[in-house]
């Protein structure tokens, strides 16, 4: 019988690397299991790519084209789909389902029951709650925060900061802009688009193809009809830009009404900046 003094120091030893509350098993199992777990129950294809660090916990399916990165915690019965890139970081909850060509970014957490469609991307530092489920080919981008028992349609899109309440429905095509958030029990339709920094209150209902400008708030329990257009929207064109027009008027607005070459150089990086983000801004009203 194995020593328990040796079985609690491996326990603390665990807990010290943090991440004994998501691999805690029966009994003393639980004291053992450390970085590099593999259990006997899982189904590892052997080509495939896991980092040494791994955990992969009861009835995991690995099939041989997933990889696999430090420090990820596979939970008890989780199936990758070919393909599927799972970064440095991530946790998935028991029964997480991840599909084909899927891209889960680092320090992703994805609660029990997750399921997500096959060639969508999952950005880094995301959490998905518990039994939501994420259709094809959708765009979830960096510290996306969804709650449990939500769902985001084929090829939606929430964009960085993007967060979504517990059962919140997003149907297929729609557009949630940056820092936008969502309350619970939401329902937005078809081909919606949701502006950056917009807030829609819990409880709404939105047709589809219905557009809610940027910083634009919804109120709780509103019905917005289908086609409708809340708020100024933008045009979606995107903006004409000259770089040396653009350059020459930051470095008056700077004071410099002749610049020199190392002047004009820094001028034109921040145009170019500047020009990329309303670029990227015009393009979330592009059809």
């Amino acid at each position: 019988m194995a020593n328990p003094e040796i079985l609690i120091a491996a326990g603390r030893a665990i807990e010290d690397a943090g991440i004994a509350e998501s691999v805690r098993l029966p009994g003393l199992v639980e004291q053992t299991l450390g970085a590099g777990f593999r259990s006997a129950t899982a189904r590892i294809d052997k080509l495939a790519s896991i980092h040494p660090s791994a955990i992969i916990q009861d009835g995991a399916v690995i099939p041989a084209t997933a990889s696999i990165g430090k420090d990820v915690i596979i939970g008890r019965g989780v199936t990758l789909g070919d393909d599927a890139e799972i970064n440095f970081g991530v946790k998935l909850g028991d029964n997480a389902v991840i599909g084909d060509k899927v891209i889960v970014g680092s320090n992703v957490v994805l609660e029990n029951g997750v399921k997500i469609g096959d060639s969508s991307y999952v950005g880094y530092d995301s959490k998905i709650g518990a039994s939501s489920e994420i259709g094809t080919n959708a765009h979830l981008a960096y510290r996306t925060d969804i709650g449990a028992g939500s769902r985001v349609g084929n090829d939606s899109q929430v964009w960085a900061g993007g967060i979504l309440g517990n059962n919140v429905t997003l149907a297929d095509g729609v557009r949630i802009g940056k820092g936008t958030e969502l309350g619970d029990n939401i329902i937005v339709g078809a081909g919606s688009r949701i502006g950056h920094g917009a807030t829609v209150e819990s409880g709404s209902q939105l047709g589809n193809f219905a557009s809610v400008a940027d910083r634009y708030v919804v109120a709780e329990g509103s019905q917005v009809k289908d086609g409708a257009r809340l708020g100024k929207i933008p045009s979606g064109k995107m903006p004409e830009f000259n770089e040396d027009k653009e350059a020459r008027s930051i470095a008056r607005f700077r004071g410099i009404s002749n610049p020199n070459g190392f002047q004009m150089g820094r001028a034109l990086g921040v145009a170019r900046a500047a020009n990329r983000t309303a670029r990227e801004e015009a393009s979330f009203w592009t059809v």
